[in-house]
């Protein structure tokens, strides 16, 4: 896996696969502009990253034809190898309690999809 931002990873496949962002917002059935701001890393948010959800990113790697692996490290929600998932691993998890009952559900569900995605990777 190369070290490249998600917009980096999305403009390149899109390149290679002669797609366009419009094109791919339809396939995964969010908005012209939403795929934009992730091509450009760019979103109308405090932190100015988007986010995505399990689903979109399940249906950003099948479109674009890369593995939910290669798109968790580029959202930084893996670490580049496994090793460095022993050392970070603690770290994530130590502000979980402190986190409002709804942002637990939404790391809940970000901690599954990163579980389910390791668990394919090793089949």
């Amino acid at each position: 896996m190369k070290d490249e931002k998600l917009g980096e990873l999305i403009t390149r496949r899109l390149n290679e696969l002669n797609l366009s962002k419009a094109e791919l917002a339809r396939r995964i059935g969010k908005s012209p502009a939403y795929v934009g701001d992730l091509a450009n890393d760019s979103a109308k948010t405090k932190s100015g990253k988007y986010y995505p959800s399990p689903e979109v990113v399940d249906a950003l790697a099948y479109h674009l034809q890369v593995s939910r692996q290669e798109l968790l490290v580029t959202l930084d929600y893996l670490p580049q190898t496994s090793d460095d998932l022993g050392k970070e691993f603690p770290a994530l998890m130590s502000g979980y309690e402190k986190l409002s009952p709804e942002n637990k559900k939404i790391a809940h569900k970000q901690i599954a999809g990163i579980i389910r995605s390791l668990v394919e990777a090793q089949e």
